[in-house]
């Protein structure tokens, strides 16, 4: 479970995102995020039921290859009937702790803007130690979506984990197109028949 919250530096508003995502097995998750809970305007609610497959796994695991699909359900000050984000990507883990993902992703309309839009999407992440790792991801495009974010992730016990990101729009940043990313995640492992699943 992840509660997400994105503030913006020039205006007093905050979005906040609740999700939950689940392990199914076979390399599979599935979850559901609640998105555009604007504050404190509110604004369009949309409701994204999400998968994610990893088809892929080297024999040393430093080598993956997965997809994901997500599903945009709007229901609240609706702007569209429905939408989806299509996704594939590799990712490379070495022996530094470094891990480098690229790959490429598809929005039907509506979604981040109003024509179909597809680019890159990339990602660079830094184990430092057991409990605090350092990210860098990016999505390209002029879209609601096209941000640099420049953060990291601290584990917390409890199976809590705070991270924290500086947005960064890919156009128009000092114009203001930049914000502050919080996220604080529940992580917990439920045990079945005795073995942690």
């Amino acid at each position: 479970m992840e509660w997400d919250a994105t503030v913006g530096d020039t205006s007093p508003s905050a979005a906040v995102t609740p999700r939950s995502v689940n392990g199914l097995g076979h390399g599979v998750e599935a979850g559901i995020n609640l998105s555009s809970l604007n504050l404190p305007h509110g604004g369009e609610v949309v409701m994204d039921p999400t998968v994610k497959w990893k088809f892929f796994e080297s024999a040393d695991r430093s080598l993956v290859l997965f997809g994901g699909e997500q599903v945009y359900l709007p229901f609240k000050r609706t702007t569209y009937k429905i939408g989806n984000y299509g996704y594939l990507e590799a990712a490379k883990t070495f022996r530094s702790g470094t891990r480098v993902g690229v790959g490429a992703y598809d929005f039907t309309g509506h979604v981040i803007d109003p024509a179909n839009r597809g680019g890159v999407q990339a990602s660079i992440e830094q184990t430092v130690n057991a409990r605090l790792s350092l990210a860098v991801d990016w999505y390209s495009g002029d879209t609601s979506i096209g941000y640099k974010n420049v953060g990291g992730s601290w584990k917390l016990p409890h199976s809590l984990t705070l991270m924290g990101a500086y947005e960064l729009g890919n156009r128009g940043v000092m114009q203001g197109n930049h914000s502050i990313l919080l996220e604080f995640g529940w992580n917990p492992e439920f045990k079945h028949g005795g073995k942690a699943q």
